[in-house]
């Protein structure tokens, strides 16, 4: 059977370049191909919500199966592009991909092509992006826009045994950075968005923790994710008033510098004399993996609750 080399090149708005070259046998442009009904079956079931269990997509592809991404490295503002193994892994994938909302566009404008052991897959470049962001890469039609995928089949076209991807790198650029990440973070604690546990979960990963210190004070002792709602709770009894941020990037993520004219109580008005501290976010995979917060005036505000 003849073989056909692809080489991709695209670019993303931060300045990152990946070149991609596979070589592979050429499928049957035919979309008749049995091969193609069954992986055609398999995005419905996808599409239904079938496959967010390792139970429901055991049905569809082996226990060794491997999703996998031929330009992750590209990704520097998420680490979600990695090998997904296993039922399990697939269930994972799919669920990451309902989490950060990631818009591959109209199946109906999909390209299948196969042959006995692969399914290529074609999406065109509608603009691709995330709807938790809002962030979508331009859709310019140019080769280096398509998002291409490669489903390898079993030998008697039951199970999938694989999923290679070669996703525009254009898309790191929809992910929020750290930077970005904080600082929307930080504005939807203003606006007391993150009570919602969804909102949450945008910003923060599920094993992240808040350490505020080890005060009597309300608000500034040590949460795990389970407490954030308990933290954020009691930061609530407080007015941070005219207070002021700057953000900056680290090696670990950021580094927040605020200042308030005080710390006030809402129930009392009890409030502290002007202050200034640092917060440092460790972000890691596009999420806060932890939050630190640094200030020289506890005394101050255990005062308060004297």
């Amino acid at each position: 059977m003849p073989t056909v080399t692809t080489t991709i090149t695209s670019a993303a708005a931060s300045g990152t370049c990946t070149t991609v070259t596979t070589t592979e046998a050429t499928p049957d442009s035919s979309s008749s191909h049995p091969n193609v009904a069954f992986v055609g079956s398999c995005l419905a079931a996808w599409g239904r919500g079938e496959l967010t269990t390792a139970e429901g997509c055991r049905q569809w592809i082996t226990e060794d199966a491997v999703w996998s991404f031929a330009n992750a490295a590209a990704f520097t503002n998420t680490d979600i592009f990695k090998d997904y193994i296993g039922p399990a892994g697939l269930a994972e994938w799919c669920n990451t991909i309902a989490s950060y909302g990631i818009d591959l566009g109209d199946p109906a404008t999909w390209k299948f092509a196969a042959n006995e052991n692969y399914v290529d897959v074609r999406i065109p470049n509608h603009s691709f992006g995330l709807t938790s962001t809002g962030k979508y890469t331009p859709a310019d039609g140019t080769p280096a826009g398509y998002h291409f995928v490669t489903f390898s089949v079993n030998g008697s076209g039951d199970k999938l045994t694989g999923c290679h991807h070669n996703i525009p790198v254009g898309l790191n650029d929809c992910f929020d950075s750290p930077l970005s990440l904080v600082e929307s973070m930080i504005g939807a604690w203003g606006a007391g968005e993150l009570m919602d546990n969804a909102k949450l979960t945008k910003y923060f990963s599920a094993d992240s923790v808040v350490d505020a210190g080890s005060s009597t004070a309300p608000g500034f002792q040590k949460y795990d994710f389970d407490g954030f709602q308990r933290h954020l709770t009691e930061m609530a009894l407080y007015d941070f008033n005219d207070m002021t941020w700057e953000f900056l990037p680290c090696a670990f993520g950021v580094t927040a510098v605020w200042t308030i004219s005080s710390l006030s109580r809402k129930d009392t008005g009890k409030a502290t004399p002007p202050m200034k501290g640092i917060n440092l976010f460790t972000v890691e995979g596009g999420k806060i993996l932890k939050a630190q917060i640094i200030q020289s005036n506890i005394a101050d505000i255990e005062a308060l609750w004297a």
